[in-house]
């Protein structure tokens, strides 16, 4: 398996792909030249077993979609917050019980996805996302 996900991440650099995903690999960590692959607008991890994301997601300077839903992440590093393109953030179904405080600075976040998850209150710097459209909280 993880020849096959070196070869995918291999590919995408040389392709200067921006869209990809290793979507139900069941990785527990994420190979840190993932990270290289600069070009990148839309990144998938769902469905792994991820419990921390590298502080090196901050490379991903052009990313617009994130989605970790769906691993066992309680914590987001403060380098998420240099990803001012970023607009969509999937949290749902992990183990947060708070809102991350790297989420309150993502200038151009629109939609937040924080859904089964364990998160009871609303911090009030939530009102730094002037472009939040869409949060969703539900269990």
């Amino acid at each position: 398996m993880k020849e096959v996900i070196e070869f995918k991440i291999n590919e995408a650099i040389t392709n200067n792909a921006t869209e990809f995903s290793l979507e139900n690999y069941g990785i527990s960590y994420l190979p840190t030249h993932l990270f290289e692959i600069r070009s990148l607008e839309v990144l998938n991890l769902n469905q792994n077993q991820l419990f921390e994301i590298p502080t090196e997601i901050e490379k991903l300077e052009n990313l617009r979609e994130l989605n970790l839903c769906n691993n066992k992440l309680y914590n987001l590093p403060a380098g998420i917050s240099k990803l001012n393109r970023l607009e969509i953030l999937n949290l749902s179904n992990n183990k947060f019980i708070e809102i991350p405080e790297p989420i309150l600075s993502l200038s151009s976040l629109q939609s937040l996805i924080l859904t089964r998850n364990s998160i009871r209150k609303l911090p009030s710097a939530i009102n730094k996302l002037q472009k939040l459209q869409e949060l969703y909280l539900w269990e």
